[in-house]
């Protein structure tokens, strides 16, 4: 199995695509099929659909706090969840280094060191310039924060994925006062 694309493949994908306009973009974000848009991992399309779901549990009023209730469990279960996966996270990664190491050669791993380079510069200066907007903006104490981002973020930057750190980030920042 090859994972380069040849020539035409590209031209062909590249004439295929074409700038959305603004009411396709609209009419894109609500799915005709809510699991249909899970399945493709489109964020827009779930994230819209569990907006207007959640305006309709909050607008029938007492009837919907079963539906609360059972979401709120959902998402601790799916949290959980997550948490258990996330720990062979470092087995896969490592795995995956090995098969790219053994059959790229070790040639790869300077590629690896330029772009590991380029992502501690682009999280020095987030955490410079997006933390520091929030500490000063909430007023939190810099000391408060940094324990209660620490976790969070080292997750996210080990796996390289905002999603698996999600849980823990909800729950720093739930001890730290930030309403749920």
């Amino acid at each position: 199995m090859t994972l380069v694309a040849t020539n035409t493949e590209v031209i062909k994908t590249i004439g295929q695509s074409h700038p959305k306009t603004f009411v396709e973009t609209i009419v894109h974000a609500f799915p005709s099929s809510v699991i249909d848009a899970m399945v493709r991992g489109d964020v827009l399309q779930i994230v819209a659909f569990s907006v207007l779901f959640a305006l309709a549990v909050s607008a029938v009023g007492e009837k919907g706090k079963p539906i609360i209730r059972a979401m709120e469990s959902l998402s601790q279960i799916m949290f959980k969840f997550t948490n258990y996966v996330m720990l062979f996270a470092p087995f896969g990664v490592g795995a995956a280094m090995a098969h790219t190491i053994g059959t790229q050669g070790l040639g790869v791993l300077v590629n690896l060191g330029n772009l590991v380079f380029s992502l501690y510069l682009a999280l020095i200066i987030f955490i410079v310039v997006i933390f520091g907007l929030v500490i000063f903006i909430a007023r939190v104490p810099l000391r408060q924060f940094v324990r209660a981002v620490r976790e969070p973020a080292a997750l996210a930057f080990t796996t390289t994925s905002s999603e698996s750190a999600l849980p823990e980030a909800m729950e720093s920042m739930e001890r730290l006062g930030v309403p749920r």
